[in-house]
């Protein structure tokens, strides 16, 4: 009966029930498993039973029990619990072990001191070392070793690991990657490297600083850092040295305090190099404690030699090519974009080079990416690429839902509608932004630009100052020229910035130079940074430093081998360590575990055979494999640099287990490695593997497997096949064609490369699609025509279109001939001409595109004569408007489309007629236009239908001024081509042009064309017409007077696009339009790329090329009129608009009328009428006559563009002539019209013309208004240098309105102004905060803080956290070479240059290795930081680590310069305050020494004194606002920060911690609308009521007592009832804070003319009281009203503080209850 009760009661405690065993004892366990001890029933047996906490656990924990079982398993006993079976107790798993007797360490640590010896301690620690050398000899590493997981017997001394569950065989990808992500009993066991805050990885050392915290707590009983907050945890792995184990036990030995002590180290460098070692340190120590009770000294890790050779992961050599490589980074951090050209042989380390280097920089969240090019480069085109956007896709996909639609947001703005291109590509990129809408179809040459344009806005995304994109892209030498095209348009485009471009590439391929000279020919011009380096290989010494640091040893005996090895490798990195990987497996060298060193056989390591290079010593290592493993490898090989095992299977002949395990043993021998990203899938550790291993197939066999390979990715039968699998295929069978005799396999073959051709077209590689279609027409060389024509036919015709876009004109041309005469068909006649038309506008011969234009229409029996009549224009013109009367928009839009293929090459033909014809026959261009409305009336809806209605807008417009017309057929003309981008951008350019049918219709319009303008050349891909469209956009908003200032922004914006891609003329044009801006404005913004300089020389505006319509010279005419009138400079105008009489360029009857240049022509000869001769005033006011006539014309038509010019020009007239009455009057009828349509700037020109007349009339008051209206207007329109003169000449007249006044500042900003009021005045006590904070959040060990003072820079504070010294020493009175407290040079060039020096491992990188303060102490961490202040240099921070490398993270040094920011604001503030004080302190003395007769006189003025403290008051309250919101923004965050942490772990503690936040912040702004309150009326009227509830309030939130006496009061002034209140306040703090007592007394009296304030607390004493600034204050203010504060305190307890408090005597009759 007890004993069914007693198993009952233990089921209930969770007691583990298992069949055949009963439950002894429940032992220690770890946060999700137990251990228990059970005996079996059936022989009394004792075992240890492990398993989980959770009485049902998941799939996921079974299978982590059963993967722990099999590691116990396979080290059968050694190291760890020796395990006997794995079972299940209901639905738990369980593993059962040999009772070794004992328990888990954590068990022991209560009590160990009381019950073992040293001895025993340390024998248990030698038995740990032992067990984890066993383990790292099974390759084992555990990356979780604490007492929770180690196994004791302190009776027997015996140690074995527990828990096996965190171990790997690679933990550089199993470490778990941030300190948070393991368990938190865990986290105080952890190694620097695993805290994810330095640049070191997780590798088998990591397990001896765990083992040597473990080993800390065994021995001592606490642990070296104590738990806390996980940020304060990782910053004392980081930056705090352990107290030593003799300071926490007396006991410990020094020897064996030093050798828990290098277990600790920081760096693994400079921990224990193998558990060997640390057993032999430990194994010699007991056996003296053993032998004699002492402990003697020794050397550490004398016989510390890695058992486990690792071939160093570190770079030999290339100290120059390093610091080349960071100083382009360093460059590229600013707006540079940079290159570096790194060449060598294969295996030379290119790529570990650049990983290695880039890993160790500061490169923040920019990052890298690479992508490699492989031998197969035609097979995909853009393949690097696109392995580069996978790589930041991946990484983006990692972080939080937060940040990622913050970069969603980023690249949706940046791609703008063109996602599809890159999700076509990239799939997964979907994941990130979304899906993305279809993209339109576009010409091949237009499709390339808009791919190219999109994919380089994406990596934009990735830039920005001081956080650079790297992109690094491997083996250019094999790059396929579409990705080389991307290539050169990147680093060309003006918007590429912040940008690192690393190319590497071999020097012994052919291929390399040559590409990288194009390369270099195509940037010459552009100004990209270039830096060349060449890696040769390691010399002798270095390959000695190498071994040195992988074998350790003696070095004599390395040198030796070094030597040998060099001349057998030459130096070659990949070679090297390909031979010693067979010499270790050889066991030529080997590890003697008795010697504990390594040994090798000289004369066997010289007997190896001397190949070539790396690849023929592979090729060489492969023909003496296993033949099975050599053969997988070679058909491995034959799938290309990566593979998968399923696809693998098939050429290998071997059954899966077979290829698993051979799969294995080529991954061991580090030949090949998995793929991480994709299962079954496998790369090639380097090329020259894989290219050694596909050189072991014999040439014969190749064929056959290509073929094979070829045919299992492509069946001609299935209607759709992948791209990757159609390129894989068309790369395979090409290089088997030589199996294809009979005519039909070639031909499927030819089809094959047409459709791979077309895929590489589609994705506008345009290059590869050309070899595809080349190939093609080979393979198709002997079919018939008769019977192969449609084939033959598209394969010649792709195949021209490609030789033109790849600039082979005379190829494109020949094969053109060619095909014309193999057209069979009219239609096909036609779409050769067609193609001939694109080779000429391609060529900009209008000429040849016309003459082929009517030999296409003649040709599809479309009649289109050479001439035009005006007749026939006259007839179709009328048949095209009675075609149109029965259509409405809307029915037009709603036409089918056109189907006949023969009617859309017509249209295709007119279109590219039309474009033409435009500049060379206006007749012809007309003819052309209204063919293709009819067209589309009678036939249907073709793409090209846009062109042809937004023609006969323009037809409507500039012939019959038909408005209402224009806009109607315009807006249709948009609508039509909405679906075709090319088009679009056409349409919308054209119908710009008819700006006063939209604008008076519908002014809104402009937005569209501005938007489509933005983003022509994207969507369209055609350059140079986006670029003509934002031309046109912004010279349109100039015209109608929009803000100056955004027509600049927007060109500046583009400037770099212009400059890369305009044509001369265009330009030119914009460099005019961007001159005319800065003129008018007085601003040029620092980054405008337009020759600005260049336009006022003669020949700027000279024919060119592309100008024959004299467009360029014309535009630049209008530019320079425009300016001259604005700034009254007549003359000049007059002189431009003379030359253009002279010249010519006046527009021709035939040409649409300039009303801009009427307008001005018209303004400046009336200012000029009086100057002029006479004779020759009728003539010229004529002219103006017909200028006015034609506004007059223009007026009617569009009165909300002309009727105001029509006024001015009126007015201008009047005024002339000496009518000022009328004058006045249709200035302001001109005003009034300019403001109601917002025309700012006709505005301001009427004005001033106004005010100017009314000065004439002698009229100033009315001239006054006039010229400030005017002046006003121009400052709206954003003419500022216009407005400035205006100011010059009309000081005494102009009264501007004022600014508008700030408006109420919200809460955010309140808190960003206080963030600029220090929190401590007194800069001692400044200092030693901000020295404390610093250090704590930076990880550094040592710091120092220096200011700069009258020239002068002055270590103001350094040293440590514990030990801090506030001392100034001028850093000039001390040599800096004996300056020993920090590096002088490196914070002399600090002070110089002021710039960041961030060094990561300081003793060997960088400028400053050789400094003696850094070589002698080791300095591995150092960052040296300006700290700025009003754009001036105030202070220096510099902080050091020696124990760690890599501290300063980016994420660091981003938080170490926030904080900067405040230092400098509150350093600023207390030297102000100092200043201050010791300004007054001296007042004080000579008020003192002067003014001793006049101290009664200042106790009667006293009262007047405190009133005057108002303003200090305010700066006090200020003060306490800024105490309020950072202390509770800090505790906020706080909150805020811990509720994220545990929101998956503990919701509803998640909540309670939101809840305080909020709480927090509620109280805090509660408190800030109190002070702000005080502000605005007398808080302390009534004395009693206010220190009555500040009292109850102490008491409800502090928890303390406080017995309050307060007697009548008189009416005390403000002053005195302030400084009471606030005296109590203070007093009560402090008790509190310092006091720790838990009650107060306060006694409030008057005596005689004395106010008695008394406030006693019964806490904590002291021998004397510090005062702060706090105390300091109150006494001060006391002091001003006459009074005294005194403080008492008593060292056994209890403190006073008194105030005695003098008031007028006049006021002492008054006596309130």
């Amino acid at each position: 009966m007890t004993e069914d009760l007693i198993a009952n009661a233990r089921a209930r405690e969770g007691w583990l029930k298992l069949q055949g065993y009963s439950t002894v004892e429940r032992l220690a366990g770890l946060e999700d498993c137990d251990f228990y001890r059970l005996r079996s029933l059936e022989n009394s047996f004792s075992v240890i039973a492990k398993t989980t906490r959770s009485a049902h656990p998941d799939r996921k924990t079974v299978e982590t029990v059963r993967e722990e079982y099999e590691k116990f398993r396979s080290m059968d006993g050694k190291g760890a619990l020796a395990v006997l079976e794995l079972t299940e107790a209901e639905d738990r798993p369980v593993i059962l072990f040999k009772d070794m007797g004992g328990n888990l360490m954590k068990a022991y640590l209560p009590r160990r001191g009381r019950s073992l010896s040293l001895a025993n301690l340390v024998r248990v620690a030698v038995s740990s070392a032992d067990s984890l050398m066993r383990l790292h000899r099974e390759e084992f590493v555990l990356l979780a070793v604490s007492p929770s997981r180690l196994w004791v017997n302190p009776e027997t001394g015996e140690a074995r690991f527990a828990d096996l569950r965190n171990s790997t065989t690679d933990p550089e990808r199993d470490a778990l990657a941030e300190f948070d992500g393991y368990p938190r009993s865990l986290q105080p066991y952890l190694s620097p490297e695993q805290t994810g805050r330095t640049g070191n990885r997780p590798d088998y050392r990591s397990d001896f600083y765990a083992l040597g915290v473990t080993l800390y707590e065994w021995l001592s009983g606490v642990l070296p850092f104590e738990r806390g907050e996980e940020r304060d945890l990782f910053y004392r792995h980081l930056a705090i040295v352990p107290r030593p184990l003799g300071l926490e036990n007396p006991d410990i030995p020094d020897t064996l305090s030093r050798i828990v002590g290098k277990c600790l180290e920081k760096s693994p460098e400079s921990r224990y190099m193998s558990a060997y070692g640390l057993k032999l340190d430990l194994e010699k120590l007991l056996s003296s404690l053993e032998s004699t009770g002492e402990a003697p000294l020794f050397e550490l890790g004398e016989h510390d030699v890695p058992r486990r050779f690792r071939f160093p992961r570190a770079l030999y050599g290339r100290h120059e090519e390093r610091r080349l490589l960071v100083e382009a980074l360093e460059r590229a951090k600013a707006e540079a974009v940079e290159t570096v050209e790194i060449q060598g042989g294969g295996g030379v380390g290119k790529t570990f080079l650049v990983e290695e280097t880039l890993r160790e920089t500061d490169i923040g969240e920019g990052g890298i990416a690479a992508g490699r090019f492989d031998s197969r480069s035609e097979a995909a085109p853009y393949a690097a690429w696109i392995q580069i956007i996978e790589s930041l896709t991946d990484r983006l996909l990692a972080i939080s839902k937060l940040e990622i639609e913050v970069w969603k947001l980023r690249m949706l703005n940046a791609l703008e509608g063109q996602g599809r291109l890159l999700v076509e590509r990239v799939p997964r990129l979907e994941l990130l932004i979304g899906p993305q809408p279809e993209m339109p179809a576009l010409p091949p040459a237009e499709a390339k630009r808009r791919f190219h344009k999109a994919l380089a806005r994406f990596f934009h995304v990735f830039s920005w100052r001081d956080r650079p994109l790297v992109l690094f892209l491997d083996d250019l030498h094999r790059a396929d020229e579409a990705s080389l095209s991307f290539l050169y348009d990147f680093l060309e485009d003006g918007d590429t910035k912040q940008t690192l471009l690393v190319l590497a590439y071999r020097d012994d391929e052919p291929d390399g130079d040559n590409k990288l000279r194009q390369l270099r020919e195509r940037l010459s011009g552009r100004g990209t940074g270039c830096t060349r380096l060449r890696l040769a290989p390691l010399i002798e010494n270095e390959v000695e430093k190498l071994l040195q640091e992988a074998l350790r040893g003696e070095p004599e005996r390395n040198r030796e081998l070094a030597a040998l090895l060099h001349r057998k490798t030459y130096g070659n990195p990949l070679f090297l360590k390909q031979l010693l990987k067979d010499l270790l497996e050889s066991r030529v060298v080997t590890f003697d575990e008795d010697a504990g060193r390594w040994t090798w056989d000289e004369k066997a390591v010289a007997k190896v055979g001397i190949a070539e290079d790396a690849a023929a010593y592979l090729s060489e290592k492969l023909r003496h494999m296993p033949e099975a493993l050599a053969h997988m490898l070679s058909r491995a090989a034959m799938l290309g640099s990566s593979f998968e095992a399923v696809r693998l299977k098939p050429l290998v002949g071997l059954d899966e287990e077979r290829l698993s395990e051979a799969l294995e043993t080529a991954v061991r021998e580090g030949l090949i490695q998995e793929d991480g990203r994709h299962a079954g899938a496998y790369r090639f550790r380097h090329d020259r593997i894989q290219q050694a291993a596909y050189e072991r197939v014999p040439e014969e066999d190749r064929i056959d497997l290509h073929d094979l390979i070829g045919k299992e990715r492509w069946n001609p039968l299935e209607e759709e096949t992948d791209d990757s699998d159609v390129f894989e295929a068309a790369y395979h069978l090409n290089r088997a064609a030589a199996k294809f005799t009979h005519e039909r396999e070639r031909q499927e073959l030819a089809r094959l490369n047409m459709l791979a051709g077309a895929k590489a077209k589609r994705s506008t590689a345009y290059e590869a699609a050309l070899g595809y279609f080349a190939r093609a027409t080979d393979l198709l060389a002997n079919a018939p025509w008769d019977e192969e024509h449609e084939t033959l036919f598209l394969a010649h015709r792709e195949l021209a279109e490609l030789e033109y876009l790849g600039l082979r004109f005379d190829e494109a041309r020949s094969r053109l001939a060619y095909l014309l005469g193999k057209a069979r068909t009219k239609q096909d006649q036609a779409v050769v001409f067609n193609l001939m038309m694109q080779l000429e506008i391609g060529a900009d011969n209008r000429d040849e595109v016309i003459a082929l234009a009517r030999k296409t229409l003649a040709l599809l029996d479309v009649d289109m004569p050479v001439r035009f009549s005006r007749v026939r224009l006259l007839r179709q013109t009328l048949r095209v408007a009675l075609k149109l009367r029965r259509h409405t928009g809307k029915s037009i839009a709603n036409l089918p489309p056109m189907t006949d293929e023969t009617s859309r090459i017509v249209m295709k033909t007119l279109d590219a007629g039309t474009s033409a014809l435009f500049l060379k026959d206006k007749n012809g261009w007309l003819a052309y236009t209204l063919t293709m409305v009819e067209l589309t009336l009678e036939r249907g809806l073709a793409p090209e239908s846009c062109i042809g209605f937004v023609g006969y807008a323009l037809f409507q417009y500039y012939v019959f001024q038909r408005m209402g017309e224009a806009y109607r057929w315009g807006m249709l003309a948009v609508e039509l081509a909405g679906p075709h981008p090319l088009l679009r951008i056409r349409t919308l350019s054209a119908f710009q042009l008819c700006i006063d049918s939209w604008s008076q219709h519908d002014r809104g319009v402009l937005s569209l064309f501005s938007e489509s303008a933005g983003r022509a050349g994207l969507e369209s891909g055609d350059v140079w017409q986006g670029h003509q469209s934002v031309l046109i956009d912004c010279a349109t908003r100039f015209h109608l007077g929009y803000p100056i200032s955004d027509i600049y922004e927007r060109l500046v914006a583009h400037g770099g696009e212009f400059r890369r891609h305009s044509q001369d003329v265009l330009w030119k044009q914009l460099t005019l339009l961007a001159a005319t801006l800065t003129k008018l404005s007085g601003y040029r913004a620092p980054g405008d790329p337009y020759p600005i300089e260049e336009v006022e020389k003669e020949d700027f505006a000279a024919s060119v090329h592309d100008d024959s319509g004299g467009a360029l010279a014309s535009f630049s005419d209008t530019c320079k009129v425009v300016c001259a009138y604005i700034f009254e400079r007549y003359e000049e105008a007059n002189e431009v608009l003379e030359k253009v009489q002279a010249t010519g360029l006046v527009s021709s009857e035939s040409e649409p009328e300039d009303t801009v240049r009427a307008l001005y022509e018209a303004l400046v000869w009336l200012r000029l009428y009086w100057t002029l001769p006479a004779g020759k005033r009728g003539e010229r006011w004529a002219e103006i006559r017909k200028r006015r006539n034609l506004l007059r014309k223009h007026a009617k038509l569009c009165p909300v563009n002309y009727a105001h010019k029509l006024l001015l020009i009126e007015a201008e007239m009047a005024g002339a002539k000496g009518r000022g009455r009328k004058a006045e009057e249709l200035y302001e009828k001109s005003i009034e019209a300019a403001r109601r349509n917002g025309h700012i700037h006709d505005l301001a020109i009427a004005a001033e013309c106004c005010g100017q007349c009314m000065l004439r009339l002698g009229k100033q008051n009315r001239a006054k208004v006039y010229l400030t209206e005017a002046y006003e207007a121009y400052r709206r329109w954003g003419a500022l240098a216009k407005a400035e003169q205006m100011e010059r000449k009309y000081a005494d007249l102009l009264k501007p309105a004022p600014d508008m006044l700030l408006g109420r500042l919200d809460y955010l900003s309140v808190v960003e102004s206080i963030q600029a009021i220090s929190g401590e005045m007194e800069m001692d006590r400044l200092l030693d905060r901000l020295m404390k904070i610093l250090l704590h959040n930076s990880g550094a060990e040592f710091g120092a803080l220096l200011s700069e003072y009258d020239g002068r820079w002055v270590v103001e504070a350094y040293g440590t956290l514990e030990k801090l010294s506030i001392a100034p020493v001028p850093i000039d009175s001390i040599p800096a070479e004996q300056f020993d407290a920090m590096p002088g040079p490196v914070v002399g060039y600090a002070v110089r240059t002021g710039e960041t020096i961030l060094l990561h491992d300081a003793a060997s990188e960088g400028m400053f290795a050789r400094t003696p303060y850094i070589r002698d102490n080791g300095v591995k961490s150092v960052l040296c930081l300006p700290i700025w202040h009003q754009n001036q240099m105030i202070s220096l921070l510099y902080l050091e680590n020696k124990l760690s490398s890599n501290v300063f993270t980016p994420q660091r040094l981003e938080l170490v310069k926030l904080l900067a920011s405040q230092c400098a604001i509150s350093i600023a503030n207390a030297k102000l305050y100092a200043g201050i004080r010791e300004l007054r302190s001296g007042l004080e003395n000579q008020v003192e020494e002067r003014t001793r007769s006049l101290e009664r006189a200042m106790l009667e003025t006293s009262a007047a004194l405190a009133e005057a403290s108002v303003y200090e008051e305010r700066n006090r309250i200020a003060q306490e606002i800024h105490d309020i919101v950072g202390h509770t923004l800090t505790s906020t965050v706080i909150q805020i920060e811990a509720g994220k942490r545990i929101m998956f772990k503990d919701a509803q503690e998640a909540a309670n911690r939101l809840k305080k936040a909020q709480e927090l912040v509620r109280h805090s702004l509660n408190e800030i609308r109190g002070s702000v309150h005080m502000l605005k009326q007398d808080k302390y009227g009534d004395l009693s009521a206010l220190l009555k509830q500040l009292i109850e309030d102490t008491e409800r939130n502090a928890g303390v007592a406080v017995r309050a006496e307060i007697g009548p009061l008189p009416e005390l002034p403000p002053g005195h009832r302030k400084t009471i209140y606030h005296a109590l306040q203070e007093g009560l703090t402090n008790g509190i804070k310092h006091g720790d007592g838990p009650s107060f007394r306060f006694d409030l009296r008057v005596i005689g003319q004395t106010v008695l304030f008394r406030l006693e607390n019964d806490g904590k004493g002291a021998e004397q009281v510090v005062p702060g600034f706090g105390l300091k204050t109150m006494r001060d203010r006391v002091g001003q009203l006459g009074g005294r504060l005194t403080v008492e305190t008593r060292r056994e307890g209890g403190f006073g503080l008194m105030i005695e408090l003098p008031y007028p005597e006049k006021r002492s009759a008054q006596i309130k209850e």
